[in-house]
């Protein structure tokens, strides 16, 4: 620390007033800020020495003047937090530095800690939540099984979505899916599980669709199908027939077999 002080006239006693102001914190409620949003700047000043002091932190955007805090009566050794919020409406999407700065003080003893800045970005949001995938470890199914419908997902945008996922056979809902805080760039995979119960033989397109969401431009990505046969079960007697059937023919590759050996057992005697 510089030694600069001044000695009061008055004596004795011998008096040193020593004045040293600094920012000895910067913080932004956010780095990454959506085009509109305001965004809280917090500036922590402390008085590193001797004397009651007075003064103005001066805020800066890239250079431009956006506020001033004042600071009155901070007494020796203390901090105080100041804060100010930033509205970005008229401001371009891009990366900003924020500035803060006191000016120095009349025979200040160190001016280096006066000033502080802290960079941020603005950026235009942007929602694009997307089925990547839908698939079934099952391409046929008989009526009445549970089909498993598994929906991949990704979140294409730049927020953090919570939405919804419709599944239909054909026109009929079969069941929705409920993502919460899925967020950028993430992949998420869900199973919904198709009671088929009540549902006619024949082929099924099993489509999972996002609803669009509010301000969403692509919705291409919303929809996804797969296809699915569904099968009429056997009736009982026909399967009671099936299975006696069955029997006959093991029966009979059994006496034929029997048969076989036998023969060759007299051949060697």
């Amino acid at each position: 620390m510089s030694s600069a002080f001044y000695i009061s006239q008055f004596k004795p006693p011998l008096t040193i007033n020593i004045h040293d102001l600094s920012i000895v914190n910067l913080e932004l409620a956010r780095n990454r800020v959506a085009k509109g949003e305001k965004v809280k700047i917090s500036v922590t000043v402390r008085n590193e020495e001797t004397e009651t002091e007075n003064a103005t932190v001066n805020l800066y955007c890239n250079l431009t003047l956006i506020g001033k805090l004042e600071v009155n009566n901070l007494k020796p050794y203390t901090v105080r937090k100041l804060s100010l919020e930033l509205d970005t409406a008229d401001l371009d999407v891009g990366k900003y530095t924020i500035l803060a700065e006191i000016p120095s003080l009349p025979v200040e003893a160190e001016i280096e800690d006066n000033r502080v800045t802290k960079e941020f970005t603005i950026y235009i949001p942007y929602h694009d939540p997307a089925i990547i995938n839908v698939s079934s470890p099952v391409s046929e199914a008989l009526i009445g099984d549970i089909v498993p419908i598994e929906v991949t997902l990704k979140n294409n945008g730049t927020e953090v979505e919570s939405f919804s996922v419709e599944v239909y056979a054909n026109s009929t809902i079969i069941g929705k899916i409920n993502i919460l805080h899925l967020s950028p760039a993430k992949i998420h995979k869900k199973t919904l599980n198709w009671n088929t119960t009540g549902f006619k033989e024949g082929k099924y397109i099993v489509k999972a669709e996002i609803p669009p969401l509010l301000t969403e431009e692509n919705t291409e990505n919303n929809y996804k199908y797969e296809t699915i046969t569904l099968l009429q079960p056997l009736p009982p007697s026909m399967w009671n027939l099936f299975i006696i059937l069955l029997i006959i023919i093991l029966l009979l590759l059994l006496f034929i077999t029997i048969f076989i050996l036998l023969k060759k057992e007299k051949k060697k005697s």
